[in-house]
Parts: structure tokens; sequence; C-alpha cells
């Protein structure tokens, strides 16, 4: 069989074959040509994956949030779409004040606990101040009708 990256004409052991189908390149070509791309593209692979990470990083944490609300017991979830327009949101939604990137939450208005579900009407992006004292004061409004009526259902101790 005839080469078509050397030329030479060398027997049919010396070609990969693939259901019952031979290569037109033959074995050593082929090794050197994979090890060539390959330490071509070693680096290019790198910042390629790099990059991907890079892209798809918001993807992950709406994965990771999804799942985390489904544990908590919502039952609709919003879009990633509508994931990402609420993240890129740059005021907070209960003080008006300007959100930093690292500093910004989604909060949910009707909390899971409560029967609210993870979808886009029922979220607000929020600061960490408004969204943690949101929650202390969901707390201890709880914890008054606790002592008002004697039922604890154990969702905000």
């Amino acid at each position: 069989m005839l080469c078509r990256t050397c030329g030479a004409d060398k027997p049919s052991i010396e070609f990969y074959s693939e259901k019952g189908r031979y290569r037109r390149s033959c074995k050593s070509c082929h090794r050197a040509k994979s090890l060539k791309r390959y330490c071509l593209t070693r680096d290019q692979q790198k910042t390629r994956s790099q990059r991907w990470y890079i892209q798809h990083r918001e993807r992950g944490i709406w994965s990771a949030c999804k799942s985390a609300v489904k544990r908590r017991g919502a039952t609709a979830f919003c879009t990633f779409e509508e994931w990402t327009e609420l993240r890129e949101e740059t005021v907070c939604s209960w003080c008006g004040c300007w959100l930093h990137p690292a500093f910004r939450q989604v909060d949910h208005i009707v909390p899971l606990c409560r029967g609210g579900q993870h979808i886009r009407s029922n979220l607000a992006a929020s600061c960490a101040n408004c969204n943690t004292r949101r929650e202390w004061e969901r707390k201890v409004k709880y914890h008054a009708e606790v002592k008002v009526s004697g039922t604890d259902c154990g969702c905000h101790s």
C-alpha cells in the first residue's frame, strides 16, 4: 500500500485498519502527525479550557443553585437566561444601592420554606446586607410566632 504522507510503498501491516478499511497514512506517519499536533496544541488546549471555564462559570453556579433549591423543596425553577439576567442587575431590589459583582446575591421574595418557588417572579437581586437582614427579620418573626402558637416546624432554627 502507498502512504499518502511519506509516499513510501509499505505492506498493509504497517497501516491502521478500522472495520476492514485501512487509513491513508502508515503507522509511523500517523504517530508523528499525532505527536506534532499534541505538542503544538498542548498550550492552546490549556488556554482553551481556561477560556471555556470562564465562559461557562455562570452556568455552573446556576446548576449548583438549582440543585440546592431542589433539595430544599422547590418544584419550579427559573431558566439559565432568567438567572443570568437577574445576576447582571446592578441595583439592590430592597435598598437601591449599587451592587458590586462580588457581593451580588439572589434573594427569594417568598422563602422556599414558606412555599415560595425558584422562579423569576419570586427572585430579586439583593446586596449581601439586605439578604442577611431579611433572613434575620424572618427568623425573629418566626420565633415570635412559635412562642405564641407553640408549634415549630424546625426550618428556621
